[in-house]
């Protein structure tokens, strides 16, 4: 029995050792030197292999869509940008099977990556400025939503907006709403257009997980954007878009 005891004394002992020895670290000294690469010789294999894809790309990314008269560029609370891309979805909205004048368009300013230039169009410039798979989708909203949703663009200082006008202030307040020419009457039901991705709760918009009806209109935001400029653009016919203070700014 003593014997029993003392033996496991010294075990607790020895694991209470091996326990302080695991403790105890040692500081490594890393360091850290960078190397300049001032010649690459490019491996000719893989250039031949992959030159005849490169080829396709680029004719398709350098295809004209159309012509702009001056350069689209992003701010807020409104911006000539923000203006094109919901133009764009709105005309696709209007040009499907689920046309409804009780409607407008709401997108994040996040998903416009980048400027597009004065004159030529081409795709890769849309690919660039909206570089994401999204997809359009219609959603039927009550007025509680929608009061969240104009919390929503005040909150972010402005959104790009079609068939809307809206007063918002610093101070988190919005008034004056119009939608489609009409004062918005929270009584009622409209259509709001928006990517997939603000339609599942992206960009903190989880209300609008609460529509009551949803349709997919089954065409990418990119695919919008695109056919939009070639139905409404030529070199004769260069894209006007311009400000109109959808989104306005209030004391």
């Amino acid at each position: 029995m003593v014997l029993f005891k003392k033996t496991k004394q010294l075990f607790y002992l020895c694991f209470i050792i091996l326990i302080l020895e695991c403790c105890k670290y040692n500081t490594a000294i890393i360091k850290s030197e960078n190397y300049s690469i001032s010649k690459v010789t490019p491996d000719s294999i893989l250039y031949i292999f992959t030159d005849s894809f490169r080829q396709i790309l680029n004719s398709k990314m350098n295809t004209i869509e159309g012509y702009l008269d001056s350069s689209l560029e992003k701010e807020k609370p409104e911006s000539k940008l923000g203006n094109f891309a919901a133009n764009a979805c709105l005309w696709q909205f209007f040009n499907s099977t689920y046309q409804d004048s009780n409607c407008f368009v709401m997108l994040n300013n996040g998903s416009l990556r980048t400027t597009i230039p004065q004159g030529e169009i081409k795709t890769r410039h849309l690919y660039e400025v909206m570089p994401f798979e999204n997809k359009l989708v219609a959603l039927l909203l009550k007025g509680k939503t929608i009061n969240q949703l104009f919390n929503y663009i005040t909150a972010k200082g402005g959104n790009p907006v079609a068939n809307l006008k809206l007063e918002i202030s610093k101070k988190g307040q919005w008034k004056n709403a119009i939608i489609n020419g009409n004062m918005y009457d929270s009584t009622k039901n409209y259509f709001l257009i928006t990517s997939d991705y603000l339609a599942n709760g992206g960009d903190e918009c989880y209300f609008l997980k609460d529509a009551i009806k949803r349709i997919e209109l089954s065409v990418k935001v990119r695919d919008a954007l695109i056919s939009y400029i070639n139905a409404k653009s030529s070199k004769t016919l260069p894209l006007d878009i311009n400000l109109e203070k959808r989104i306005s700014i209030y004391e």
